[in-house]
Parts: structure tokens; C-alpha cells; sequence
């Protein structure tokens, strides 16, 4: 009899995965048919993935920004730091260290420069493509951007989301100009059961 195929495959889930996995606990409906579809398969999407060996990823950025709601909102952001834990957390800054265990900051500082400038690389194209001039727009594409280079500097294979107008629609350019791998769950859903048939 053969074994389930088991996967090696690292997926990073955005800040948004981590909001909509709330959205479902408390009952809210999206109006959006995208996300009524995605919202539709995630629980299952993600216990899929848990069993079968594909590591579901979020970065210390994604605890530091959900952090940010905390004075407007303490009880949602409880309940989003707790969705967070449940997930493998990966730095956002890797610190290289020597034989003896300890670090070495000449490593860590190269680690540190090439994630910054990865994060500004990616910041200034999705300024380019989604033209924001508002300040609290400007900084939501900024952590779009560090979460995008922390999936791409952690050797993730791909960048789970259900941000559509920021960071889905230009997939393609994501892909060709960073080799980051932009899915929504109903499209890594199709991927896995594609690769199980």
C-alpha cells in the first residue's frame, strides 16, 4: 500500500490569511467572491498542508504590525497574536552565527543590509504599480514589502494571501522581477491536488 505523499514545500501566510482565519472564527461575511471562496476552503487548505508536511510560515514583522492594533482593538489583536502562535514563526532578520554559537555581527550585518535592501527593492515596486499617495497606505505597502522579503529570504516557496488589490494582482511581476511565488488559497489548493493525483 502506498504512503500519502508528503510535501517539502515552505508556505508563508501574509498578515491577511492571518485576518481572515479570525474573520471565519467570528462569523464575518466578506462580500468579495474571491474571498468567500478562499474564506470557503483556508480552514481545510491549512490542515491539509499541517498533515501532510508543508511548514506554514509567518515572520516576527507580522506580530510587530498586528501589535499596532493593539490600543483600538485589544481583543482582536489577542485573538490574531493567538491565530499567529499556532503557525512555525521565522525571523525576519537570520543571524548567522560562528562555531562557537555566538554571533557574528560582520554576517548578521550582511544578513540585515540584503533583507533592507530586498524590502526596499520590493516597496518601491508595489509604490510604482499601486500609486498610494496616503501615508497610512504608504505604510501598509511597506509591510507588504517586508513580509514579501522575509518569505523570499527564508526560502519560502510560496507567499499565501488573500491581499488582491496590493499584492495578488501583480503575481505575475512578483514572480518574473523577485521569483516570489503569489498564490490565493483556492489556487494552492488546485497546486496540492494537482501533485497528489
Amino acid at each position: 500500500m502506498n504512503k500519502p505523499k508528503r510535501y517539502t514545500v515552505r508556505v508563508y501566510l501574509d498578515n491577511s490569511i492571518i485576518g481572515r482565519l479570525q474573520d471565519i472564527k467570528r462569523g464575518v461575511k466578506r462580500k468579495s467572491k474571491m474571498l468567500e471562496e478562499d474564506m470557503a476552503i483556508l480552514p481545510g487548505l491549512l490542515h491539509f498542508c499541517a498533515q501532510n508536511g508543508i511548514e506554514l510560515c509567518v515572520s516576527d514583522y507580522a506580530g510587530t504590525e498586528i501589535e499596532k492594533l493593539r490600543s483600538s482593538m485589544p481583543d482582536l489583536t489577542n485573538a490574531l497574536m493567538d491565530t499567529l502562535h499556532s503557525f512555525m514563526l521565522i525571523p525576519a532578520r537570520n543571524t548567522v552565527r560562528d562555531n562557537n554559537n555566538h554571533p557574528d555581527p560582520g554576517d548578521a550585518c550582511f544578513t540585515e543590509n540584503r533583507v533592507d535592501s530586498l524590502v526596499h527593492k520590493l516597496e518601491d515596486f508595489l509604490l510604482s504599480k499601486t500609486q498610494v499617495k496616503n501615508d497610512t497606505k504608504k505604510q501598509a505597502v511597506k509591510w507588504d514589502a517586508c513580509h514579501l522579503a522575509v518569505c523570499k529570504d527564508n526560502g519560502c516557496h510560496v507567499f499565501l494571501t488573500c491581499d488582491y488589490a496590493s499584492i495578488w494582482v501583480y503575481r505575475r511581476f512578483l514572480k518574473r522581477l523577485f521569483g516570489i511565488e503569489i498564490k490565493r488559497p483556492v489556487e494552492l489548493m488546485a497546486l496540492v491536488n494537482t501533485a497528489r493525483v
